[in-house]
């Protein structure tokens, strides 16, 4: 038999081409959800070199189509009967070489991706899912479709269409599931105000319930008087006054539709109560630290697990590897923040570099009821200075696709900090998601004089994965790296302060003891 015999019955094999279809179908789809990675590729190699392997992906399936059409209706269209040509042979193993080497490279790119991103794959994945199903499934209907002979088959495989498309209309239309809030509340302290802030498994309204001074307040996540039903995440404003100390419920109703003219509200969901304390009014308050957890929230609730009781939570960033859904803020932010203080204590938010990154970062800051990134919070004896380092490249890198402008930002935020003021008596403490607070040397420098005048003996940061005490880039400044997450390890640390000192420990989630110190501090 010769090579363009073999060839063509190898590739006319129904086996064969039920597998080469598949995969090369497969493998545009896989390697367009996975697309975040590119840009490291392209950096190594050249600027669109990812983008011309989609294409060339894309050309293969025109490729595969043409000659499964060629192989099904060659014999009834004589002008696409080119099975027995030499070319059509060499068409047919390019086709296989093709699909071959891009199933394995967008195999590979997941894989690369790692555990901490697949999720980030999936949720691309099924944006795409419907526009492909819409193009490959009319390509089966047109092309495959009408050559099984066996009327059985047929009539199943078109009834099993028919019913899936009943169900999509009809999920489309009606939810497909219950209504519940998912997390217990967060509440952050963003320097003016508590935002109380929760998640519900589909769009609703939100509103916050509590009594304070014998009248009834009931809140709602809304902007000008327009209620905000289009967002799963719920973020209610409420003064400082109203919650220290009290009791408050969280509730959400359903928005099936929301039109022009009226919408439809389903299901009203309420929460159990929660009562809020706060350290303020403590001389020694204890924290617990996080920082760098990037989606490993099982270590990390292992570490806390160890740390026993606090009175209030610093989130110094990096929840993941980037923000490019409302659903990564839920998972990460939201719901493990709602595990670890269970709706009842205050939360210090400071942004991590990784929460720059991705199409939802610019969300975020509404999603936490944050105005800006830097500001002091008011603990009673202490104040905690909270700043943002922003990113730890420069705005023309390309990992920031050109959505960024960092460097003025950077530049503003010294700005303020220069012109902050500290009341008399106050213990003052920094806390940054990066230690270096700014990656321009005179912004750093600008940065730790101003410390040092405020009498901010302290640094508590993360960035690094590592933990423990470094050196610091301010004079009298003792910085403390918390630990995150590091080679399968997650490090959670605890801060207790006291009039005359500082207490640091942290633990990993195997329960070992990794850093104890107390320091005397000479804190104002």
């Amino acid at each position: 038999m010769s090579f363009v015999e073999k060839t063509n019955s190898f590739a006319r094999n129904k086996i064969v081409m039920a597998i080469m279809s598949a995969l090369s179908f497969l493998a545009p789809l896989m390697y367009y959800a996975f697309r975040f990675g590119w840009v490291y590729v392209d950096v190594a190699l050249f600027s669109g070199f990812c983008m011309t392997l989609f294409w060339l992906m894309i050309v293969n399936v025109i490729l595969g189509l043409f000659l499964d059409i060629s192989i099904l209706y060659g014999d009834k269209l004589k002008k696409l009967d080119f099975k027995d040509k030499k070319w059509f042979s060499i068409l047919s193993v390019l086709h296989i070489i093709l699909t071959a080497l891009a199933t394995i490279i967008w195999f590979v790119f997941m894989i690369v991706a790692g555990l901490e991103s697949i999720g980030v794959g999936i949720k691309f994945l099924t944006e795409s899912v419907p526009l492909f199903i819409l193009i490959y499934g009319g390509l089966v209907l047109i092309i495959f479709f009408p050559r099984i002979a066996n009327f059985k088959i047929k009539a199943i495989l078109g009834g099993i269409i028919a019913i899936v498309m009943l169900f999509g209309v009809i999920f489309s239309i009606f939810p497909s599931y219950v209504y519940k809030i998912n997390s217990h509340p967060i509440v952050i302290d963003n320097g003016e105000a508590y935002s109380i802030v929760f998640s519900t498994n589909d769009f609703g309204t939100g509103y916050v319930e509590y009594v304070y001074e014998g009248k009834e307040y009931k809140v709602y996540d809304e902007n000008n008087g327009r209620l905000n039903g289009n967002s799963c995440i719920h973020t209610i404003s409420v003064p400082y006054e109203h919650l220290d100390g009290n009791t408050y419920k969280v509730g959400s109703t359903r928005v099936i539709d929301e039109l022009s003219y009226g919408g439809r509200m389903g299901a009203e969901r309420v929460s159990e109560e929660y009562k809020f304390t706060t350290p303020k009014g403590k001389e020694e308050q204890s924290y617990l630290m996080i920082s760098d957890w990037h989606t490993q929230i099982g270590k990390a609730k292992k570490a806390i697990a160890y740390a026993g009781d606090y009175d209030a939570v610093l989130m110094l960033g990096d929840a993941a590897p980037g923000l490019n859904f409302e659903d990564e803020v839920v998972r990460n932010i939201v719901q493990f923040g709602g595990e670890i203080t269970k709706g009842e204590m205050p939360i210090i938010f400071a942004r991590g570099n990784h929460e720059t990154r991705g199409r939802y970062a610019g969300m975020l800051a509404d999603d936490l009821g944050m105005d800006k990134y830097y500001f002091t919070v008011d603990m009673g004896a202490y104040t905690f200075l909270v700043l943002d380092s922003g990113e730890d490249k420069e705005d023309s890198h390309p990992e920031y696709g050109g959505m960024v402008n960092y460097e003025q930002y950077r530049n503003d935020m010294i700005d303020w900090l220069e012109k902050v003021e500290i009341d008399d008596g106050d213990k003052v403490i920094t806390l940054v998601h990066s230690m270096t607070i700014a990656i321009e040397d005179d912004l750093q420098a600008r940065a730790y004089n101003r410390l040092v005048e405020l009498n901010s003996h302290y640094v508590f940061s993360g960035h690094t994965h590592e933990v423990g005490l470094v050196e610091s880039l301010g004079k009298d400044i003792i910085t403390y790296e918390d630990g995150g997450f590091n080679r399968n390890r997650y490090v959670a640390s605890k801060i207790t302060l006291r009039p005359d000192d500082v207490d640091i420990k942290a633990w990993d989630n195997k329960g070992n003891l990794v850093f104890d110190n107390e320091h005397k501090a000479n804190l104002r």
